[in-house]
């Protein structure tokens, strides 16, 4: 559900923003934060199914509300922001560390 949720994601954002691409930053922290948010109730939903057999918990007593927006809002945000920084860092750490091998091959 994350990737499809990210696909269509991404689809809108570039027609609403046509100026930024598929990498930019601005692009991913929105995309991961929204995909996240899309597909966080089938994994609670999946972790629901999946419970040992013998200690399962009832539905009720499983999903616990303010801890899933708590941990899917912080989870979520974390994530767009890691990949957010991530591409906007590599190019110039990029071109740091090409300097570096060229000055001490040099």
């Amino acid at each position: 559900v994350y990737g499809i949720a990210r696909n269509y994601c991404t689809i809108g954002v570039l027609n609403a923003f046509p100026q930024w691409t598929v990498a930019s930053p601005q692009t991913l922290f929105i995309v991961v934060i929204l995909g996240c948010l899309i597909s966080a109730p089938f994994n609670e939903w999946r972790g629901y199914l999946l419970q040992s057999k013998g200690q399962e918990l009832t539905f009720k007593e499983f999903f616990k509300p303010d801890n899933f927006v708590r941990s899917t809002s912080l989870g979520a945000l974390k994530q767009g922001l890691a990949l957010a920084v991530g591409y906007w860092c590599a190019p110039p750490v990029t071109r740091f560390v090409n300097g570096l091998f060229v000055a001490i091959k040099g």
